[in-house]
């Protein structure tokens, strides 16, 4: 068999190692258009899911901020916070165990306080209820309770056909000592009046909006 011997790449002619260079910059630009070509489709993916994702009506959005308060309102006040987590994204799920949620809402506990009046309240939202880039519907507002007022910030994701808990934030003071400090998904922050020193349950990151 015949051998064939390599020689180093400096000493190779001129134009083979100006062809290897060449070929090898022709990679890096073909690798470098795929991952921009990537990236476009990715975008585009998401661009189309987010509009693709159909706004609930104004008597289902009320039901879902009454039904989610509720829910946590029994939670604290028996102090199981299964069937919150239950109603909650997978996602919300795996990131808030019943221990962390029972040390973030421990004042609400302490304060025994009971928020079923809302049911006789309307809820009032402070900016129209809005569907994000990344899938996340959030709905930010109050009911006009008194003494104090109760305000939430809620996010909700589509599992299926139906808009999991994924993220929330309440409060409950006299509206005159309220400042929610909202922390939307994307990097700005807002500040909306209305609450101040807000439980807050992190809103977890995920790619796509559905998870089967």
């Amino acid at each position: 068999m015949r051998k064939i011997a390599c020689r180093p790449l400096d000493r190779l002619p001129y134009k083979a190692s100006t062809l290897i260079v060449i070929i090898f910059c022709a990679l890096i630009t073909n690798i470098s258009t795929v991952n921009a070509q990537q990236k476009k489709q990715g975008q585009a993916q998401r661009k189309t899911v987010t509009k693709s994702l159909k706004m609930p009506d104004q008597v289902k959005l009320n039901l879902m901020i009454r039904t989610t308060l509720l829910a946590f309102s029994q939670a604290n006040q028996t102090g199981n916070y299964s069937v919150l987590r239950d109603l909650s994204h997978p996602q919300f799920q795996l990131q808030n165990t019943h221990s962390s949620l029972s040390d973030a809402f421990k004042n609400f506990r302490q304060r025994n306080l009971d928020l079923s009046p809302i049911i006789f309240y309307t809820p009032k939202l402070l900016r129209p209820a809005t569907i994000q880039k990344d899938g996340l519907l959030r709905m930010t507002g109050y009911f006009e309770t008194k003494p104090e007022r109760v305000s939430f910030d809620l996010g909700f994701w589509l599992l299926g056909n139906k808009w999991r808990l994924a993220a929330l934030v309440v409060d409950v003071k006299p509206p005159q000592n309220q400042l929610l400090q909202v922390v939307p998904n994307d990097k700005k922050k807002k500040t909306i009046p209305h609450q101040k020193k807000t439980k807050k349950i992190v809103i977890p990151k995920i790619k796509s909006r559905n998870r089967n």
